[in-house]
């Protein structure tokens, strides 16, 4: 090992980039900064010029606007520099695979050194969790997962044959397996893909359907190269579902957020409380129902014309100073 890296291994400097995430792992990376787990302790530090890094910290997928200021930060980063991926979506795309502004994950287009998949997890919850974000982890996941390689088919007999005529099964694409669920075996889906077909679980998303709010949650499986989508609707005038973080701890932290966002009420969960809200907004105010935003005013005039295009170019409107 040369100088330089052993000297790295004492007091790394650090520069994080955000190329697309969703600011979760960003939140998680300033939380090891504050003094209850002060990891500058180490001699670890977050610096603001990628010129006095040792570390080029990345999370999210590549987006095809921040793709060729990577590369430029790459290149103006001094040697060694050691290249660093945390979470599902910065390692694999995660659940912007899909997205049309993607161009792939961080290795596609400059080397890295190390990965930690999966979304950050609560400190003190079980050791599946706290180890999953692990390279060591990762690796015997994946050996296990190949050894038992489960094709696509078996995947969704395996589902069909627990539950019968209570899920509908749907393959829209080559890359997404989705599995629609009654709310009565919706927690027992869930765990049944989580324990049974050791799927990983990776985060969960709500829509509002103006009856009622789809609820899905995503689990991969990293052998086979797909997803697997768990779906079910709750519906309104007061959508509920029944939790499942007491099967899966990972999922406390989104159903929090849904029932903040949506309004949907997770029963039995230990925690259901506001993630996000300040303390001066009403309790009730959901900002992503449809009905919410269907009351509140258009802050801006729509115009599809030649000042549109012209404000999207970032160009002056007309009469207007720069």
């Amino acid at each position: 090992m040369s100088l330089a890296l052993k000297a790295l291994k004492k007091s790394p400097w650090v520069f994080h980039v955000n190329t697309g995430a969703c600011n979760n792992c960003d939140i998680e990376v300033l939380d090891a900064l504050t003094p209850r787990f002060d990891v500058e302790r180490f001699g670890i530090v977050l610096v603001g010029s990628i010129r006095h890094a040792d570390v080029l910290l990345i999370s999210g997928p590549v987006t095809r606007n921040v793709l060729p200021r990577l590369k430029r930060l790459y290149d103006q980063a001094p040697r060694p520099i050691k290249v660093i991926v945390i979470g599902a979506c910065g390692c694999r795309c995660g659940i912007f695979r899909d997205g049309y502004n993607i161009v792939g994950p961080v290795d596609k287009h400059i080397p890295r050194r190390r990965v930690h998949p999966g979304l950050p997890a609560e400190t003190g919850d079980d050791h599946r969790r706290r180890r999953e974000g692990t390279e060591h982890a990762l690796n015997a996941d994946r050996q296990r997962t190949e050894r038992e390689a489960m094709e696509k088919e078996a995947l969704k007999k395996r589902i069909g044959d627990r539950f019968g005529d209570s899920v509908r099964i749907e393959e829209r694409s080559p890359d997404r397996v989705y599995v629609w669920a009654e709310n009565d075996i919706w927690t027992d889906l869930a765990g049944f893909v989580f324990n049974d077909l050791d799927c990983r679980f990776d985060t969960g998303v709500a829509v509002d359907d103006r009856d009622g709010v789809e609820v899905m949650f995503f689990f991969p499986v990293d052998a086979e190269h797909y997803y697997l989508t768990v779906k079910t609707f709750a519906r309104k005038p007061k959508p509920e579902l029944e939790s499942i973080s007491n099967l899966i701890p990972g999922a406390k932290w989104i159903e929090r957020e849904m029932w903040e966002m949506y309004e949907v009420f997770f029963r039995h969960h230990p925690d259901l409380r506001p993630l996000l809200r300040a303390d001066t907004r009403p309790d009730d105010f959901y900002p992503a129902r449809r009905e919410t935003k269907e009351s509140l005013e258009c802050t801006r005039v729509r115009d599809d014309g030649k000042e549109r295009a012209d404000e999207i170019a970032g160009r002056p409107l007309k009469g207007k100073n720069p």
